[in-house]
């Protein structure tokens, strides 16, 4: 037996050769723009992917049934004191309750695209039309004076003068910002609808028509 190269001395150096021969080989591979390393497949891919799925068909649904949820509501008490044009001494004063709604129409809302924005995050487009008024009620109207009227005139021209003190009032809500409300107020709805359907990761951003 040889003394000079015992076997414990021979393994260690051909374990010492094999790693540079390997080393060597490693950085060759990486140099030479060789599609991946040979010793890849021996580590663990961590890394993870994480989707959101959009599912449109369910949020669509959703949002068809948000319209009642979506509006702006405001009550007023009006007084109205008409004095019937041409007729010396008919006149009649009344006070009614009113109630408009303002808001979108859910059913025109479109999903126009789910992309991924700069930062990486899943973002939803959403189309929205125009706020408008959606309704706008009278009701308890109570006649306190009325002069000269019989029962007919007096509820023809009652109901004339409801109706133009209405388009008044709705111009005037509408100059005081109850359509900018009304939209604010669905964009709030149609965000919080998408974080329940979608999830919160979900970014929304929204695109106005105006016809």
């Amino acid at each position: 037996m040889d003394q000079k190269f015992p076997v414990w001395a021979r393994k260690l150096t051909a374990v010492l050769l094999l790693i540079l021969v390997m080393t060597g080989a490693g950085h060759w591979l990486r140099q030479s723009g060789f599609p991946g390393s040979l010793l890849s497949g021996l580590r663990p891919d961590l890394s993870v992917s994480h989707e959101t799925t959009i599912d449109t068909a369910l949020l669509s649904a959703r949002i068809k049934d948000l319209n009642e949820l979506a509006t702006i509501s405001q009550s007023y008490r009006e007084v109205v004191d008409h004095q019937v044009e041409g007729l010396f001494g008919k006149r009649f004063i009344l006070v009614y309750d009113g109630i408009i709604k303002a808001g979108i129409d859910m059913d025109q809302v479109k999903i126009i695209s789910g992309t991924v924005n700069t930062s990486g995050s899943p973002e939803l487009t959403i189309s929205v039309p125009q706020a408008k008024i959606l309704s706008h009620e009278d009701f308890e109207s109570e006649t306190i004076y009325e002069a000269g009227m019989n029962a007919k005139d007096l509820g023809n021209i009652r109901n004339e003068a409801i109706k133009e003190t209405k388009q008044a009032k709705e111009a005037q809500f509408i100059e005081e910002g109850i359509l900018i409300k009304a939209r604010d107020r669905a964009e709030e709805v149609l965000r919080d609808t998408v974080s329940a359907v979608c999830g919160t990761d979900v970014s929304v951003k929204f695109e106005h028509r105006y016809n």
